[in-house]
């Protein structure tokens, strides 16, 4: 049996419920970005650009440092906007800028991912 002390605090939450706090906040920032109007839009396009390509793929590195077998579904749950609207272009983007920035933006949070597993899995080959 595994000691729980020696666990970290993200290692006792489950993978899908860290997914779901991203996969909530998400939401919330792309609904805020989406309907808020602020004086200029580079202001816009830096929060979206931090959160969307360095927030969300550093979250998914986190859950899949702590929880290696969640892998397979952290990306896609931490990132609905960029997941959803990949397959649903022609429906949520118009631009091929937009539709690229989206695709990079799950192409990270899937890397994030995969290296945060890995890194978990030596960690666990370890202890």
């Amino acid at each position: 049996m595994e000691n729980d002390s020696k666990k970290s605090y993200l290692a006792k939450i489950p993978s899908w419920v860290l997914a779901l706090i991203i996969f909530v906040l998400s939401i919330i920032i792309a609904f805020v970005l989406e309907y808020v109007q602020f004086p200029g839009t580079s202001v816009v396009e830096i929060i979206e650009l931090v959160f969307y390509v360095v927030f969300i793929p550093i979250a998914c590195f986190v859950i899949s440092k702590a929880h290696p077998k969640s892998l397979w579904y952290t990306p896609f749950i931490c990132n609905p906007v960029a997941g959803l609207g990949t397959v649903f272009h022609p429906l949520a983007w118009t631009t091929l800028e937009e539709y690229l920035f989206w695709v990079f933006s799950l192409a990270l949070s899937i890397f994030g991912s995969y290296i945060g597993a890995k890194v978990g899995q030596r960690k666990l080959k370890q202890a």
